[in-house]
C-alpha cells in the first residue's frame, strides 16, 4: 500500500470512505438495550487511512476474542469471503468496536488494505504484489497459492492437542493453500513463502527500501512506517483498562509494532526496532541500529504457543552480539 502512497494515490489522513465508499454507513457498537438489541451510534469521525494502518480504526477481527463485535464479525464469515468484493460487503455490515482513534486493537485492517490496493491500482491484489514487490525482489516462492508441483515442499501446520498435550497436524478451513483452494487474496493472511524469500523482504527493509539495486520504497517512507503513531497512553493488546506488560513501551507505526522503551517490557531489541508475527508460528523483527533482521518460522498455531521462543531467540541474538 505504501508504494501507492509514494505515487500520491492517497494521503494518510484521508477518510477511508474516499476509497471504500461501501463503508460510509459504519456505526459504532456501544452495548445492548433492554431487549438485547445492539446499540449503535454514528462514529465521531470516519476512520482515516492512518487509523486503518495502525489498527485504531475500530474494526474487529473475529479471531482470539469473544466480545460482541468480534462475534458478529465471525458470524458474518468476513474472513471466509470468496473474494475481496464480498469481503467488503460483509465488513460493511459489522459495527466498529470503538470510536475511531480511541483505542488499539489488532483487526481486519490489513485485509482491508489489500482491497484498497486492488481498488487504487486496478490490478488483482496478488498480481500487484507480484509486479511491485515479489518479482522485483526475486521472491520466487511467495504467493497466495502453492502449485501442485510444489506441494511436496509445503510444510504441515501443527497445533497442540489439549487431551494428549502433543503437537498434531492442523487440518482446518483457511489453511488449504493448494492452487485454487483459497478464496480472497487477503492483505492480512494467506501468503505462503520461504525463509529465503522472506529474508530478501526483510533485508530490503534493513536497507531502507532497497535490495540489490532495486528500490521498493524510499528511505523516508520506511522511516514513516516504523514511527509510532499512537497517542500517549495507548498500549497494544490491552483490555482497555489494564496495560499489557509484555508490550509496555511498544507503539505502533503503519502496519508494524515499534519498540520505543525496551526496558519497560524487558525487550532485548534496542529502541527503534520494529516487528510483527503471524498466527501460524511466524515472526520477524528489524533492528536498524545493529543492521540486522531475524525471522522465525516454526509452523505452530496459534502463534501464542511460541511467545517464550520469540523472547528467547531475541535474548540469544543480542547476547551473541555482546560477546
Amino acid at each position: 500500500l505504501m508504494t501507492l502512497y509514494e505515487d500520491g494515490a492517497f494521503k494518510l489522513d484521508d477518510p477511508v470512505t474516499d476509497y471504500v465508499p461501501e463503508l460510509a454507513g459504519l456505526k459504532v457498537f456501544t452495548g445492548f438495550d433492554e431487549a438485547g438489541e445492539p446499540i449503535l451510534v454514528d462514529p465521531e469521525h470516519v476512520p482515516t487511512m492512518r487509523e486503518v494502518m495502525s489498527h485504531t480504526a475500530g474494526f474487529a477481527y473475529g479471531l482470539f476474542a469473544d466480545d460482541p463485535v468480534n462475534k458478529m464479525f465471525a458470524e458474518a464469515e468476513v474472513l471466509l469471503s470468496p473474494d475481496l468484493d464480498t469481503y467488503v460487503d460483509r465488513l460493511s455490515g459489522v459495527p466498529l468496536m470503538f470510536q475511531p482513534g480511541s483505542f488499539w486493537a489488532y483487526s481486519t485492517s490489513v485485509d482491508l488494505q489489500g482491497y484498497i490496493v486492488q481498488k487504487l491500482s486496478g490490478k488483482r491484489f496478488g498480481q500487484y504484489l507480484q509486479d511491485e514487490v515479489f518479482g522485483p525482489l526475486g521472491m520466487t516462492d511467495t504467493g497466495f497459492y502453492v502449485p501442485d508441483a510444489q506441494r511436496d515442499r509445503f510444510s504441515d501446520l501443527f497445533t497442540m492437542d489439549e487431551a494428549s498435550q502433543q503437537l498434531v497436524v492442523l487440518d482446518a478451513p483457511g489453511f488449504d493453500f493448494r492452487e485454487g483452494g483459497i478464496g480472497m487474496e487477503s492483505g492480512g493472511h494467506g501468503l505462503v513463502s520461504t525463509i529465503g524469500d522472506y529474508a530478501r523482504f526483510c533485508q530490503m527493509l534493513v536497507n531502507e527500501g532497497e535490495l540489490d539495486g532495486v528500490r521498493i520504497l524510499k528511505p523516508e517512507t520506511v522511516e514513516l512506517m516504523r514511527t509510532n503513531v499512537l497517542p500517549e497512553g495507548m498500549s497494544l493488546f490491552s483490555d482497555g483498562t489494564t496495560p499489557n506488560a509484555a508490550t509496555a513501551g511498544h507503539g505502533f507505526g503503519l502496519d508494524f509494532a515499534v519498540i520505543m522503551d525496551p526496558a519497560a517490557s524487558g525487550a532485548a531489541q534496542p529502541a527503534g526496532s520494529y516487528y510483527w508475527g503471524g498466527a501460524a508460528g511466524t515472526w520477524f523483527w528489524i533492528d536498524p541500529e545493529n543492521d540486522l533482521f531475524f525471522i522465525g518460522m516454526v509452523q505452530r498455531f496459534p502463534g501464542s504457543l511460541d511467545r517464550q521462543m520469540r523472547k528467547d531467540s531475541a535474548n540469544l541474538v543480542y547476547r551473541a552480539l555482546a560477546e
